[in-house]
């Protein structure tokens, strides 16, 4: 009671960020949010200086004990009346202000909240009615961690937007803006995470907003008064889990034995040829494929993954990688069902590597 003790605040400070187009973390981020806590911070001194003039100052108040109190004398810098003032009145409050850290709640708990995708819808006047013109796409960062980051944008195959960059912790990044009519044709976001200091913490996700869901969160954050809508993608990264198959041809090599003498084999030719690794990206075996359909990069792949197959089998190779990449698994279930149908292969691995992440199976043969 003989301070009067009080708690001027801010909630969503980076949902304002992030509504003005300003990333958190930057400069103008800093510069910004720098201006916006010292117009609060004088509002409530002045206010509270106002009521001690009509009522007075709490009991305790003495400007002897706060003339070399860095806080005060940044007032005075910034406003010498408002500090004339609180000198000669006093204030009514010992103190104003409580600022949660970071403006993030969850850091007061020693919890973090995830990485989100956040969807921000700019709206336009269309006559007298409001709509939709297109939404910001954000990525926010909830956590004390820091991640490398893949990101596409895709609309009917047609990829939209992508990038590879980095993702700091507590951070809001700002991806791009996608119209209302892409985002009315069931959209997919695809994100990949790597924890920078565990990089064995590999983790994808593939986001798809149907038009009933994307009407659903548009009409729910007008009703609740909000800027935007999100999603949680993880709370937190985990190791994938290691995944080994131990191949049992046996079906195969009775299929073999059955299917007659076998070709003349160069077997010099072949070993020449072979490799250790095969690359399965397609920009890696043809020149151009930029008119090619899915389904004709899957073929050129597979016929690509089953030569090397064939040539490591043929000249006794311990082992081959496959390099595959991760996307939506398509290349690499294919080529699974390819190796389960393959005469002398023992077994094979997806794990971690440092070199390819989870984006490369390891075969090993007979």
């Amino acid at each position: 009671i003989e301070g009067r003790r009080t708690g001027v605040g801010i909630t969503a400070e980076g949902d304002m960020l992030a509504a003005l187009g300003i990333q958190y973390g930057t400069k103008e981020g800093n510069e910004f949010s720098t201006l916006v806590h010292k117009t609060l911070a004088l509002a409530a001194y002045r206010s509270s200086v106002e009521m001690a003039k009509e009522r007075g100052a709490f009991a305790i108040y003495d400007a002897k004990r706060e003339a070399k109190n860095p806080f005060i004398l940044r007032m005075k810098e910034a406003d010498p009346e408002l500090y004339e003032d609180l000198k000669k009145y006093g204030r009514r409050n010992i103190a104003l202000l409580t600022i949660a850290p970071t403006g993030s709640t969850s850091l007061m708990s020693q919890t973090s909240s995830g990485i989100e995708p956040v969807f921000m819808p700019v709206y336009k006047l269309d006559g007298f009615e409001e709509v939709v013109e297109k939404i910001k796409v954000y990525l926010y960062n909830e956590t004390w961690y820091s991640y490398h980051f893949e990101y596409s944008n895709k609309v009917q195959q047609e990829t939209l937007f992508s990038i590879d960059s980095e993702l700091l912790e507590e951070q809001q990044f700002y991806l791009h803006d996608i119209s209302f009519e892409h985002m009315a044709q069931s959209p997919s976001f695809y994100y990949r995470f790597i924890d920078k200091d565990k990089p064995e913490h590999d983790n994808e996700s593939i986001l798809i907003i149907k038009p009933k869901k994307l009407f659903e969160k548009i009409d729910e954050i007008k009703f609740q008064n909000k800027a935007f809508f999100y999603f949680l993608l993880f709370e937190q990264l985990k190791p994938r889990e290691r995944k080994e198959v131990i191949v049992d041809n046996s079906e195969v090599k009775a299929k073999a034995l059955n299917s007659g003498p076998s070709k003349h084999f160069d077997f010099e030719h072949a070993l020449r040829q072979s490799m250790i690794e095969i690359d399965l990206h397609i920009e890696k075996l043809v020149p151009d494929h930029r008119n090619m359909g899915a389904s004709e990069m899957l073929v050129v792949q597979m016929k690509a993954c089953e030569r090397a197959l064939d040539l490591a089998i043929a000249t006794h190779q311990h082992s081959l990688v496959i390099i595959h990449g991760i996307g939506k698994g398509v290349l690499r279930n294919e080529i699974n069902s390819l190796l389960n149908q393959t005469k002398g292969i023992k077994r094979y691995v997806n794990e971690f590597d440092s070199r390819y992440g989870y984006g490369a199976t390891k075969v090993f043969f007979r």
